[in-house]
């Protein structure tokens, strides 16, 4: 059989065989090296499409939008791999320069915006925003872990304002063109900025089970009933709506096992729709938004109440009476979809049984209203977990409420605390205008505070106090051992640790420190607690944990790179201030194994 020479084929088919999956891009650019035909096809606009989207399939997302044609595909997979490298680069930058401040300001991640800014449109921060959570989501979940602490910081930087941008695009919409779906995706959008909360799937999940229940109600009545259909066009009649309900209460909660998260109801999991599609459990307000959304695809409207402290929807089932007890029923999206009517809806909360409810709980509320409720939960189950979900909390918050001049100046106290985003605080400072006495002499105190923090910007101590076991041989342990304190129980994961205690003697006295047997006059350790506290622990109370675990503090990733099953490795950062302790660390951490 004679040979065939790849000189010898058509474009076509050699275009062809460089799409196959196994080629890479450098395959690709070596055949381009052969001759001048080669070159030429190796330029396929087709070819570096597919090489793209094979390598990153969740640029798909982008790729409709562009002109396939006139896109140069070329050119954005250059983009795309230097990304690669440049993240890297850029986030070793914040390690080596955020590590003394509490939290990073905004200002820091500009180089992010100036790397996506290279190059067209909005695709530049799609590239950036997908290596960001690369970093995030490559590997095991217990390694990289410093560069994973700045990367969710710089994915928010550059998710906020474009989501920013479309929930108020949203917003401003007429309100029958609202759908409650649509605002809760951006809120677990803007909360979630280390996981991909895609839109798409939500969509097609929410279609699917619409469609399950379109098929029960096909078997059980027949194609005559509306909602058998692929869409209705009539608004149903109330019986018409009872029945479709009913299916939908079978299908929701006895086959795909939907159910109020009783167990854990805290969890702000319950509050992100694709988390609850995902989990099957969730809270009043977020099981609601669902089950509304999957009636609505049904041809069924039902309205939000914003009922005292559980969430419910309504349905009319006397459109032709206006002011009727019975007008409406009220359904219990928690309690697997009971309809209740507005006496049965006191039990829902007995105190305000107590004290009366009037007929203003019972109206529908706005979209709006819905989503101040939902991030306004938010705020009260994260504030206390770490700094980044207080922030999304109390910023989306002052996006839906921007005169709520308590939360406005919550969030820049915070800023002022944590040292970041001064500048952006003393301009707003400068402009509001408190409406209280007591505002007022926050608003002259935070703006003493503002100018403190900006001279210290400008004349920063770069001084690193580097602390040498050789000249404290009374320091038993040492930075990134496990341990559990003898009295409180709690298993922590030291970061930092002084000779003596160097806290006021107020916090001495406060503390309790004057009673224990060493009193100060003992090593003292700065600890990460997996309750997202940090606490400042007398080396006496302090024991070496037995079975050391993952400690699920959010700042875990600011002191270490991975953890080693029964201990954590510093970063760099934390090895210029503690030299000698990971040597310390690994040997006990080896001894206690054996």
């Amino acid at each position: 059989m004679q040979a065939v020479h790849l000189e010898n084929l058509p474009d076509e088919l050699l275009e062809y065989i460089l799409f196959n999956r196994v080629l890479e891009a450098q395959d690709i650019l070596s055949f381009g090296c052969t001759c001048k035909r080669f070159q030429s096809i190796s330029y396929s606009n087709e070819i570096w499409k597919r090489t793209l989207l094979r390598r990153w399939p969740e640029l798909g997302q982008i790729s409709d939008s562009l002109d396939a044609s006139k896109h140069n595909w070329q050119e954005l997979y250059k983009f795309r791999f230097r990304c690669i490298r440049n993240v890297e680069i850029l986030l070793q930058d914040l390690v080596n320069e955020c590590y003394e401040q509490r939290e990073v300001s905004y200002k820091r991640f500009t180089p992010f915006q100036q790397l996506a800014a290279e190059y067209e449109a909005d695709v530049g921060n799609v590239c950036v925003e997908e290596q960001l959570l690369d970093v995030l989501n490559e590997g095991d979940s217990f390694q990289n872990l410093t560069q994973k602490y700045y990367a969710v910081r710089a994915l928010r930087y550059l998710q906020h304002p474009r989501l920013e941008k479309d929930f108020l695009k949203f917003l401003d919409a007429p309100e029958d063109q609202q759908s409650l779906e649509d605002g809760a995706i951006v809120i677990a959008q803007w909360n979630q900025s280390g996981t991909r909360v895609n839109k798409k799937e939500i969509y097609e999940r929410l279609d699917q089970l619409a469609e399950r229940v379109r098929l029960q109600v096909c078997i059980r009545y027949g194609d005559e009933h509306p909602a058998s259909q692929g869409s209705v066009d009539e608004p149903l009649s109330v019986d018409q709506s009872t029945f479709v309900l009913d299916v939908l209460n079978t299908i929701f909660y006895e086959v795909e096992n939907f159910e109020g998260n009783k167990d854990d109801y805290y969890n702000p999991n319950n509050s992100f729709i694709d988390k609850v599609l995902e989990t099957k459990q969730g809270i009043p307000i977020s099981l609601a938004v669902i089950y509304s959304a999957v009636a609505r695809r049904l041809g069924i409207t039902l309205d939000p109440v914003n009922f005292p402290n559980h969430f419910i929807l309504r349905l009319d089932v006397q459109p032709m009476q206006k002011n009727n007890a019975n007008k409406y029923k009220y359904i219990d999206v928690f309690h697997s979809g009971q309809r209740l009517s507005n006496v049965e809806c006191y039990s829902l909360s007995p105190m305000m049984n107590t004290f009366g409810i009037g007929s203003e709980y019972f109206r529908a509320c706005s979209t709006r209203a819905v989503y101040v409720r939902m991030v306004a939960n938010l705020m009260r189950l994260t504030s206390h977990l770490d700094d980044v979900r207080m922030l999304d909390g109390y910023e989306l918050f002052l996006l839906l409420c921007s005169d709520d001049e308590d939360a406005a100046i919550t969030l820049r106290r915070f800023y002022l605390q944590s040292g970041m985003n001064v500048q952006e605080v003393l301009d707003y400072l400068r402009q509001c205008h408190p409406t209280t006495n007591n505002m007022l002499t926050l608003k002259k105190y935070m703006i003493r505070e503002a100018h403190t923090l900006l001279e210290e910007e400008e004349n920063p101590n770069k001084v690193i106090t580097v602390k040498r076991r050789a000249d404290h041989q009374e320091v038993e342990y040492s930075v990134g051992m496990i341990m559990r304190h003898r009295r409180y129980d709690y298993m922590c994961v030291i970061y930092g640790w002084d000779p003596l205690c160097e806290m006021s003697e107020n916090w001495k006295s406060q503390m309790g420190v004057d009673r224990l047997p060493n009193k100060d006059r003992q090593p003292f350790y700065n600890v990460l607690v997996a309750d997202q506290s940090k606490r400042y622990a007398a080396q006496e109370s302090l024991m070496i944990e037995a079975n050391p675990q993952v400690i699920t503090h959010s700042e875990v990733g600011k002191h270490f790179v991975e953890f080693k099953g029964n201990y954590y490795l510093a970063n760099e950062e934390v090895i210029k201030r503690y030299p000698d302790d990971m040597h310390v660390t690994t040997r006990m951490a080896l001894q206690n194994r054996n």
